[in-house]
């Protein structure tokens, strides 16, 4: 199919039915490949979606600086759809961003900020931010996307949900997602309810995040979890959440890599061992999708390195 830029081509990502962990779990397992977006994850959806309603809102122009905290894909998209829009970007990152994240920035021209100490809660979520705010006050025609509070992040991410019940031909029984910034899943529950479907949405957290928890712990795989609390507000549409380890986030990536060939991030794994954990309490034969929310070739020299995973994950 012929498309005329890359931007058309963010979006409608495959359904793939999982046999094999259907087959063990007694359930129909479907998994929403969202690592086939251009930028191999659903922060593609985000990233286009809120330049390019900032373009037609003119709060920006070719002349604005774009600035965002992130722990890595959301600025993968950035960079990209910046560098089509000839936008210069800057992406404010901190040491647990992946090497391979950082040479596909850098490839995209995106200009590095990072940030060093820790925000109080073994994680650098806030310190990132306050940088954020630091780079807006000194650089003149500046703008941050702000993928944290701005509706057109959640607004992105409905789509998904609209693709998932235009493949079944009906809605799932239930619907896992990692939660992290939780526009997403924000976006999941608000097509949910404009439409009265039945699905039941169980968010998936790190252990160590504070999105359901007080419990604070440092943690070591980006894309999920937060140390706060997110502008957008879950609590009251969601089924149930389900916390897990990070051990348990990396046994889910090999899983899901044994049982269906998949290579996918931690987010991904998080929502395999969040499944396993919950199988037992679901009906059979019930539809349940899960979100491949990015590639796992980005996290090779981490969650898929055993000297890594040794020397940051086992040790804690």
């Amino acid at each position: 199919m012929f498309m005329d830029n890359i931007l058309n081509h963010i979006g409608k990502t495959p359904l793939v039915h999982l046999d094999n962990l259907s087959q063990e779990l007694k359930i129909n397992v479907y998994a929403k490949m969202e690592s086939m977006n251009p930028g191999k994850s659903l922060k593609d959806r985000s990233s286009k979606n809120i330049l390019l309603q900032a373009l037609k809102r003119k709060l920006i122009n070719t002349k604005t600086t774009v600035i965002e905290s992130s722990s890595g894909n959301m600025a993968i998209g950035l960079a990209r759809v910046c560098s089509l829009l000839g936008l210069k970007f800057i992406a404010v990152v901190d040491p647990n961003i992946n090497s391979q994240t950082l040479k596909i920035l850098q490839l995209y021209g995106a200009h590095i900020e990072m940030v060093s100490v820790t925000d109080g809660t073994g994680s650098y979520l806030n310190t990132r931010l306050k940088r954020v705010q630091t780079l807006l006050s000194s650089i003149p025609n500046s703008y941050t996307t702000n993928q944290y509070s701005n509706p057109d992040n959640p607004q992105a991410h409905r789509h998904i949900f609209k693709e998932i019940k235009a493949d079944l031909g009906h809605s799932p029984d239930y619907l896992f997602t990692a939660v992290s910034t939780c526009g997403s899943v924000r976006g999941i529950l608000d097509e949910i309810a404009v439409n009265q479907d039945k699905t039941k949405v169980i968010a998936v957290d790190a252990e160590g995040s504070l999105i359901f928890s007080d419990q604070v712990k440092t943690r070591y795989i980006p894309g999920m979890g937060a140390s706060r609390k997110p502008d957008f507000d879950i609590t009251q549409s969601l089924y149930a959440h389900q916390l897990v380890s990070e051990q348990e986030t990396i046994a889910g990536c090999y899983q899901l890599l044994k049982l269906e060939c998949i290579l996918a991030g931690g987010s991904t794994g998080a929502q395999v061992a969040a499944l396993m954990k919950r199988a037992p309490t679901l009906e059979p034969g019930a539809d349940v999708c899960m979100i491949v929310a990015d590639d796992g070739e980005r996290y090779l020299d981490t969650i898929y390195d055993t000297e890594w995973v040794k020397r940051k994950i086992d040790k804690k």
